[in-house]
């Protein structure tokens, strides 16, 4: 998964404000706010499953150029060259379309697994960011790290809101 960038950039930039005497201060872990949340854990396994069955679908696509490729390299001694020329030809047009496949559902970038997992995570990070605004005000939190992003180094348990994100998101029921 992928950290929190909007969190932590939000949380870096609030943290370059002065401390005062009467600043109150505490931090979440958001890994375990992800582990915890009912709604990430489905968007997870929901990804996870199109995810599974994207790579099924290449796992099929390069069995069946590896099968065209073993029995070209069995056959080809005995080809005309025209006809070694055709089965080249549909092999390279079969490695081209695996590697077409791939770049569209899973480059970094643009593939459709980055994209879907945007899809899905987009409003849990909003709704974690919500809870966590709504935790920090009703308890009067000035400012509030994410200690799962590296910036908290160190923090008492008295400032760490995760139950209280989770209980929030999670509709206050206590798991």
């Amino acid at each position: 998964m992928r950290p929190f960038t909007i969190i932590t950039s939000l949380l870096l930039a609030l943290s370059v404000y002065p401390a005062s005497a009467e600043q109150r201060n505490g931090f979440v872990r958001s890994d375990l706010v992800l582990e915890q949340y009912k709604d990430a854990q489905s968007a997870q396994i929901q990804l996870k499953q199109e995810v599974e069955d994207w790579q099924r679908e290449a796992a099929e696509m390069e069995k069946e150029l590896g099968s065209l490729l073993e029995e070209y390299q069995g056959r080809s001694a005995m080809l005309s060259e025209e006809a070694r020329g055709r089965e080249t030809s549909l092999i390279d047009r079969k490695r081209l379309a695996l590697a077409e496949f791939a770049e569209r559902y899973f480059d970094p970038r643009v593939g459709k697994a980055a994209q879907r997992q945007a899809e899905l995570f987009r409003p849990i990070e909003e709704a974690i960011l919500a809870a966590i605004r709504d935790v920090a005000e009703r308890e009067g939190f000035d400012l509030v790290l994410d200690a799962s992003g590296g910036a908290v180094l160190w923090g008492a348990g008295k400032y760490d809101l995760t139950d209280e994100v989770v209980s929030a998101l999670n509709g206050s029921t206590g798991e």
